[in-house]
């Protein structure tokens, strides 16, 4: 290693034929410096890993919770509820996908989980983040309209 750098070179030696306007290329060195990854230090990988295990169990469990109370409590399905499960079930999705294969991705840098998972995958994580962000302006929406029409009937009890 070299400044942080892989350097890797190699030799190549071509002989063209001497006319004018030809090149003769003899004993050319190509260097390639592969750039320092930092995900190769150790210390990186035993910080990364735990963070990323405790999140990961962290995640999977808050969201397996709140997915139980909401189905099996008939008192709390509610609207906003409902809203909050979607959430739960879109973060579920996110957690089991991108918790393992995104450290395994970067700390080997290569694909280790087949074809099918390769296509499925970005496919899946990019849907959940979508449902996500939709499901968010969905509670927005929802609380916003139920301001307006609890103070248009409120108004409207007032002055009747």
């Amino acid at each position: 290693m070299l400044y942080g750098l892989n350097l890797l070179s190699h030799t190549l030696t071509l002989s063209m034929e001497d006319r004018p306007g030809n090149l003769t290329l003899t004993n050319a060195t190509f260097e390639y410096h592969k750039p320092y990854d930092v995900t190769e230090e150790t210390w990186i990988r035993v910080t990364i890993i735990p963070i990323y295990v405790v999140i990961f169990i962290t995640g999977v469990t808050g969201n397996f919770l709140v997915i139980y109370v909401v189905l099996c409590r008939r008192g709390m399905r509610t609207t906003t509820n409902l809203f909050i499960l979607n959430l739960a079930c879109s973060d579920l999705i996110l957690c089991l996908l991108a918790g393992p294969i995104t450290p395994a991705s970067v700390f080997t840098q290569s694909w280790i989980f087949g074809e099918v998972l390769c296509r499925l995958a970005p496919m899946a994580l990019s849907l959940s983040v979508f449902v996500s962000s939709f499901t968010c302006a969905a509670i927005a929406v929802n609380r916003y309209l139920s301001l307006i029409y609890f103070a248009t009937f409120l108004i409207k009890c007032i002055y009747d």
